[in-house]
């Protein structure tokens, strides 16, 4: 227990450190937006804000990613289709455009996803098998798991984390110390707890493989803490988020070759 909190102190210290680095270097260049998350966590969309287990078919699962279910801002009923190519950025200057922007440090909530291989969701086998032939898809994540924890499960996925607008961040905040990569600014930032049903966007936080897991050297991080995260699934997979499809759209942008070299190609193993 005394070395995970040391860990856990060593790790505070260095977080607090880098935020303050990286808003003023950010500032210096001009840069608009700073977001705060770790490699294993992903950004998407929210297209469906309620459990999949809540969803009884697809055409019903369209409506909700659909609808205007948010409250008190609706930024959701503003998401564009599934199928759309839109990114992050495109729909944060479209907020922005109709007059509904995100907050200048605005909470993105977390999802916890289990690492319980799962390829039943429609065309997700395809994928992964197009994943195995090319590249090395023990590594990827996004593509392997698709059991979650519910999305209102506050024990399971914890505090959310920030977009923060660092232009509007004041030269007095960034003189005081951080106070943590959940709120980092307090007058700025609300208390990190968002519902996932409100949030144009979430993370998935994925919990990955054994190896994967461990490799951050985080003292935290034992073989028990793993199998706790790792067997998260008491929501449904999420199919209809269609969460892996982004790889075939990645491919089409950059090539085949240039995405081998990005994510790792099956000869590298």
């Amino acid at each position: 227990a005394v070395k995970q909190a040391m860990a856990h102190n060593r790790l505070i210290h260095k977080q607090r450190a880098l935020i303050t680095y990286c808003v003023k270097s950010m500032q210096a260049k001009g840069i608009r937006w700073v977001t705060f998350f770790d490699s294993d966590e992903f950004l998407a969309i929210n297209y469906v804000g309620v459990d999949e287990m809540a969803v009884d078919d697809e055409e019903t699962a369209n409506e909700t990613a659909s609808s205007n279910s948010t409250k008190p801002f609706g930024q959701r009923h503003y998401l564009p289709p599934v199928a759309s190519n839109a990114t992050v950025v495109d729909i944060v200057e479209e907020l922005q455009r109709i007059g509904d922007p995100l907050r200048s440090c605005h909470t993105v909530p977390r999802v916890r996803f289990g690492a319980l291989d799962n390829f039943h969701c429609p065309g997700s086998e395809e994928v992964a098998s197009f994943a195995r032939t090319h590249l090395h898809l023990e590594r990827l994540s996004t593509l392997r798991y698709q059991k979650h924890a519910r999305k209102d499960d506050f024990s399971k996925n914890r505090f959310g984390k920030v977009f923060m607008e660092i232009s509007e961040i004041s030269k007095e905040a960034l003189t005081t110390v951080p106070n943590n990569i959940h709120r980092p600014f307090g007058d700025a930032c609300i208390r990190p707890i968002t519902p996932v049903s409100e949030a144009p966007f979430y993370l998935m936080h994925y919990a990955g493989s054994w190896e994967r897991f461990q490799g951050k050297g985080d003292a935290r991080r034992g073989y028990e803490a793993w199998k706790k995260l790792a067997y998260i699934k008491d929501s449904t997979s999420c199919c209809y988020q269609q969460s892996y499809h982004w790889l075939s759209r990645f491919v089409n942008q950059v090539g085949l070759e240039r995405a081998k070299y990005l994510l790792g190609s099956a000869e590298q193993h």
